[in-house]
């Protein structure tokens, strides 16, 4: 299975579904000190928990995004955090991390590895505002 951000017809392919898992219980964990979308309810209610963020909701998506892609720049890479309910495993490509991921902000990089998963949502959600759709997450 493979999940994609997708707005309208258009896809933009992120990779397996415990990948994206451990993107959005990172940002819980770390960013989230009173739980799961206590901080950022676009992001962690809407996109994580329903797998949809309506267009009159992406400019706050984007925002959010903003905000936990400059915290979780200022945390080391061993502060990923795999599953949420289980914080205590490791992600299986923890040890075959590239030399230039340096930090949280830049740990996350979509299937093909060549674009981190912030600037695919940052395009994902430019398409879905101008298409004027919701964004949504789909498992193939």
């Amino acid at each position: 299975m493979t999940v994609f951000f997708k707005a309208d017809v258009m896809g933009y392919r992120v990779g397996m579904p415990d990948f994206l898992w451990c993107f959005f219980s990172t940002i819980s964990k770390n960013l989230e000190p009173d739980g799961m979308a206590t901080r950022f309810p676009r992001t962690m209610h809407d996109l994580c928990g329903y797998s949809k963020v309506e267009n009159e909701h992406l400019d706050e998506l984007q925002q959010e995004l903003t905000i936990i892609q400059g915290g979780l720049s200022k945390l080391p890479v061993d502060k990923v955090v795999y599953d949420y309910e289980k914080p205590e495993l490791i992600p299986p490509w923890q040890n075959n991390l590239a030399d230039d991921i340096t930090n949280l902000g830049n740990y996350f990089r979509v299937s093909d590895r060549s674009r981190d998963i912030f600037e695919v949502l940052r395009v994902a959600i430019a398409n879905a505002k101008r298409l004027n759709e919701p964004l949504k997450i789909e498992t193939l």
